[in-house]
């Protein structure tokens, strides 16, 4: 094989650039490195990754009885309020969150990005109330939550449902299961 051939034989590649926001990028720099991942390889694979997800994502759309999990990750963002929970005792911590009390919440009518995002997952659950088997919320640290939940009928609905709760501002992660 000459060079001329060899040379038609690579792969072409497209170049873009992507901004994140720095704690994203601070982690995603963590991540490859720790891994040893070039950033264009670790770029690479979350494509493909995501790409997976959504192919698996249309395929259930098109079944007419199937069943699926949903998991999705919550990430809580608290305005105003940064603290490093290792460095600060517990009476300082209650206090940087007392204004995060059901009571206060309910006398200012101030809810956090994510504590709407619940009363919306609620509603959307409710809309589809057909589909909806339960929910289990996991609390894996103060600022984040898992949510785990089973559905069980027309693909169509579980895509529609899924499709309404990735949207939402604090979903940081979402994945479905067959």
């Amino acid at each position: 094989m000459n060079k001329e051939n060899r040379i038609e034989e690579k792969t072409e590649y497209e170049r873009f650039s992507v901004s994140l926001p720095t704690i994203l990028f601070r982690e995603f720099e963590e991540y490859r490195e720790k891994n040893n991942l070039s950033r264009s390889d670790s770029i690479r694979k979350a494509m493909r990754d995501y790409l997976d997800k959504e192919t698996k994502v249309e395929r259930i759309s098109s079944e007419i009885n199937t069943s699926a999990i949903i998991v999705l990750t919550l990430e809580h963002f608290w305005d105003g309020m940064e603290h490093d929970h290792e460095k600060i005792t517990y009476e300082e911590h209650t206090t940087d969150h007392m204004e995060d009390s059901l009571d206060h919440i309910m006398i200012s009518n101030y809810f956090t990005k994510p504590d709407t995002d619940l009363i919306k997952i609620n509603h959307i659950e409710h809309y589809f109330h057909d589909i909806v088997i339960t929910k289990i919320h996991v609390h894996l640290e103060h600022d984040k939550c898992k949510l785990i939940i089973p559905v069980k009928g027309m693909g169509s609905r579980i895509k529609q449902f899924y499709d309404r709760l990735s949207q939402l501002k604090s979903i940081v992660s979402y994945n479905m299961y067959m």
